[in-house]
């Protein structure tokens, strides 16, 4: 390698002394004493399992002499983001135009086990004076993972693709071509896959860059509001790259995204803090009454707070052991859902959660109402039913897992900041769904025990939904599973937080609540179907997360700062220009 020349001080300034010294290591690195003589053409074959030999044909290979192969680029595996992969083997010349590397499983594993790569490569051979070498770009290589636990992923996958195949619109046939591909037997009318443009007899070729070769490569890639589709047009050959909506959350945003992103956020601020909507906020930082029934003592049914000292002690072991338990059984909660495969998952939650309202309505009803009990209940239970019915649609599924691969670990891809109706539908869903379902004068035990219930098993159903869930990184370890398992029992306790703040706000029921609840509600339905079926720049999804998490954090340090001071009711202070 070349070394650089001493630096001579007493002629120099002091900015170019220290530009030596910042290029001095770029220099002594530099590959410019290693010419590129040699002509690399190809890497066979394009599908690698381990075991299997790369073959390079080139011109100008020592034959006989040993180097190096490096391949560098972007990789993606079914259902992940795409990721970059730096990879070195050890290569031997057979002649002058042949050199194979070797696969092996350690390789595979590097790359995400079954993955599509777009790739650098690199062949390098070290000569008694010098190293020469020879390049090639954009090759296009498959690697497919093997082994038992490889089978039961595989399997989980393609249970995936089928899914994903349903909400579009698709069935593929059984035999597959050889070259690869999945072929479209059936169209579904009225489906995504019409809109897209695909029919019958059409062969798709790849899905966001992953090549198919069997139904368990058809996972989408979280995080993309749109899926792109290589079909291969039958029988014409012709190739083209379709669009098809399936998950709403988005990729990272561009330049100009971020620029829309920056401009919507001051507006939306702005707005915030004038009136009417700063009286709103205003409220919000208020400090609630004292309530004894909204706190952690009413939610374990211990004794209340002003009992003996000796009570107060027991009380507090016992909300500790609550605390706990219920953060176990949260636990419990995502970890079946992550491993149960159920189409309506969703819909398992919300009907236990509305299940165990109705008790609450039907136990705690007094005798001498001259209304029906379950009046309130259907008329106070609608909107949080259509705001869950609205985000299912939204995303294209009810499966809990397909709902969780929809979303991100970051609070700007969970799905009430990734797409805006879901963020006008979270207070409508936290309205009806974590005040009180119970009457205040109730005796009734029973009514007391499902009212508490409802509100566990509905803040695991707004955590799941509106929260990210349990979701987790592309190609986690245990340790990071187990870490989002642990945030969302986090997210669950600030919905149950929320909710007793919001009981301690609002007297009786909150039956007044679905006056503005409702037409919300319905307001969303409707936008959610336009959303569905209209055709929306990807700018508007790509610029919501970022725009909407800043702009509940910062109405979110408004109310803690403004809760913070000594007086109990906050004043905004506004620009005179405002």
């Amino acid at each position: 390698m070349l070394v650089p020349t001493p630096i001579a001080t007493h002629h120099r300034s002091f900015g170019g002394v220290l530009a030596a010294l910042v290029l001095a290591p770029a220099l002594a690195c530099s590959p410019m004493d290693e010419p590129e003589l040699l002509r690399v053409t190809s890497l066979s074959p394009d599908r690698l399992v381990a075991g299997a030999e790369l073959s390079v044909a080139g011109e100008g290979f020592p034959s006989g002499r040993d180097g190096l192969l490096r391949l560098e680029g972007e990789c993606r595996a079914p259902g992940a983001l795409a990721h970059r992969v730096f990879l070195e083997r050890p290569l031997h010349a057979s002649a002058a135009d042949q050199a194979t590397a070797s696969i092996d499983g350690a390789l595979v594993r590097r790359v995400g086990g079954r993955a599509s790569c777009r790739l650098d490569g690199l062949v390098r051979f070290t000569g008694p004076e010098r190293a020469v070498v020879g390049r090639i770009h954009d090759v296009h290589l498959d690697f497919v993972a093997s082994g038992r636990e490889n089978l039961v992923s595989r399997l989980a996958d393609a249970e995936r693709g089928r899914h994903v195949a349903r909400r579009l619109g698709l069935a593929f046939a059984e035999e597959m071509p050889e070259a690869g591909g999945l072929v479209v037997a059936t169209v579904a009318p009225r489906s995504m896959a019409t809109r897209a443009g695909i029919v019958a007899g059409d062969v798709v070729l790849s899905i966001d860059g992953v090549r198919l070769y069997e139904l368990a490569d058809f996972v989408p890639t979280p995080g993309f509001a749109r899926t792109a589709l290589d079909v291969r047009s039958m029988p014409s050959g012709t190739v083209r790259t379709l669009h098809a909506s399936t998950f709403v959350a988005s990729d990272a945003p561009s330049m100009s995204t971020l620029g829309y992103a920056l401009l919507a956020l001051v507006v939306l601020i702005t707005l915030a803090f004038l009136s009417p909507f700063a009286r709103a906020i205003d409220w919000l930082a208020q400090k609630p009454p004292s309530d004894p029934e909204a706190t952690l003592a009413w939610l374990f049914g211990v004794a209340p707070s002003d009992a003996s000292r000796r009570a107060r002690l027991l009380s507090n072991a016992l909300i500790v052991l609550g605390i706990l338990g219920m953060s176990a059984s949260f636990a419990g909660i995502a970890v079946i859902g992550r491993l149960l495969v159920h189409d309506f998952g969703v819909g398992i939650l919300l009907s236990a959660s509305l299940a165990l309202r109705m008790a609450a309505r039907v136990f705690g009803e007094t005798r001498d109402t001259d209304h029906g009990p379950l009046l309130p209940f259907f008329v106070a239970s609608t909107p949080l039913t259509i705001a869950v019915v609205s985000v299912g649609l939204l995303v294209g599924t009810g499966h809990l897992g397909e709902l969780h691969a929809a979303q991100g670990v970051v609070p700007s891809r969970w799905l009430v900041f990734a797409q805006p109706i879901a963020f006008a539908l979270f207070p409508v869903f936290a309205a009806t769904a974590l005040t009180r379902v119970e009457p205040e004068a109730t005796t009734s035990g029973l009514a007391k025990v499902a009212a508490r219930a409802h509100l566990l098993v509905v803040s695991c159903l707004g955590a799941a939904l509106f929260l990210g869930g349990w979701a987790t990184p592309a190609n986690p370890t245990p340790l990071i599973r187990a870490l989002c398992v642990a945030f969302f029992v986090l997210k669950v306790w600030g919905l149950l937080g929320l909710g007793l703040w919001a009981r301690s706000v609002t007297p009786g029921t909150g039956d007044n609540a679905w006056k503005w609840t409702v037409p919300v509600a319905v307001l969303g339905l409707g936008s959610a179907c336009f959303w569905t079926y209209a055709d929306l720049p990807i700018v508007v999804e790509r610029a919501s997360g970022y725009v909407l998490a800043a702009f509940a954090a910062t109405v979110l340090t408004y109310v803690i700062v403004a809760r913070l001071r000594p007086t109990r009711e906050p004043t905004l202070v506004l620009h005179p220009f405002l």
